[in-house]
């Protein structure tokens, strides 16, 4: 769209025509013609160059904890063979991370490049998309405007608050090399679980004489395994137990959740996740985090207040 300099631009242009045609000068005729077609030459030129401009956004951490500030860098770069004129580029961010990002870029000279930073703080708890882009361009002269969008989308993961717990579970099943390691002893030495190759240093009590004898090749009783305990961790996110989301009761709940799931994990237990409306999931220690960030709470009284309405 054109800016107020070129609507200016263009008027100046028509009154010149009209005095260009009262006096019957060719010379100011063909200046009132130039003034006139300047603005459309502008918007076309602006709207080449930003087929010809590239955006990208890179954050410093992508999972952070609450309070954590985070530092994100813009690369403008311009393909064009032409210089560009002054740029302002928006990134825009969700409500919860604050006012999104403005920032004016100088004029960028042909196939140049700029970076431009900008940080936040985010202090609650979630997922939140970065994004996307936007910059107004404008021609050299200043006599147009125009908004393009890039579809520059990027996850910003805000973890709960994790608590550093001393000491550790033992496993139900004794312990071996870790503490949920434990190992499975079958009655008899008949009763093999699989067995393995022979490899230098190996008992060879342990060779199963009837496999060689098939095989013709030495292979040793494996009759023991291991096998990780597993531990399930469940939260409650129904509204009448933890309160609503952002709660101070709600956030704690998932903090809890998310110190045991991370100790559990560090000494050796396979970990699973599930929710009032999820159902168990295997996860470590970085996919416990992340299903913890977007955890919100199960409103089921109104569910319910819903259903008897239906009746």
């Amino acid at each position: 769209m054109p800016s107020g300099r070129g609507v200016l631009v263009f008027a100046a242009g028509i009154a010149l025509w009209a005095g260009a045609r009262l006096l019957g000068s060719p010379t100011l005729h063909m200046v009132s013609v130039g003034l006139v077609l300047l603005p459309f030459a502008a918007a076309l030129f602006a709207r080449w160059s930003r087929q010809r401009l590239r955006i990208r956004r890179r954050i410093s951490d992508t999972r952070v904890q609450p309070g954590q500030r985070v530092h994100v860098e813009l690369e403008i770069e311009n393909q064009a063979p032409a210089q560009t004129s002054f740029l302002l580029v928006e990134d825009r961010l969700p409500s919860q991370l604050g006012r999104s990002a403005r920032l004016v870029v100088a004029s960028l000279p042909a196939r140049g490049r700029q970076r431009v930073r900008y940080s936040l703080t985010p202090h609650q708890r979630g997922r939140y998309t970065l994004g996307p882009l936007t910059a107004d361009l404008s021609d050299p002269f200043g006599l147009t405007k125009l908004r393009v969008e890039f579809d520059e989308r990027d996850e910003l993961v805000v973890a709960p608050e994790v608590e550093v717990l001393g000491g550790g579970p033992d496993s139900p099943f004794g312990m071996t090399s870790g503490l949920a390691l434990a190992k499975h002893l079958f009655r008899t030495g008949d009763e093999f679980y699989t067995m393995r190759p022979y490899v230098e240093g190996d008992d060879l009590r342990r060779i199963h004489w009837p496999s060689v004898a098939r095989s013709g090749e030495l292979m040793i009783r494996q009759d023991e395994s291991t096998r990780k305990s597993t531990a399930v961790l469940f939260v409650d996110t129904r509204d009448a137990a933890v309160g609503q989301t952002h709660t101070p009761s709600f956030e704690k709940v998932v903090s809890v959740a998310a110190s045991l799931g991370i100790l559990l994990v560090r000494y050796g237990f396979s970990v699973k996740l599930a929710t009032t409306q999820m159902p168990p999931q295997r996860v470590g220690e970085e996919s416990l985090l992340d299903v913890l960030a977007g955890v919100v709470v199960t409103i089921v009284s109104a569910r319910r207040d819903v259903e008897f309405a239906g009746q």
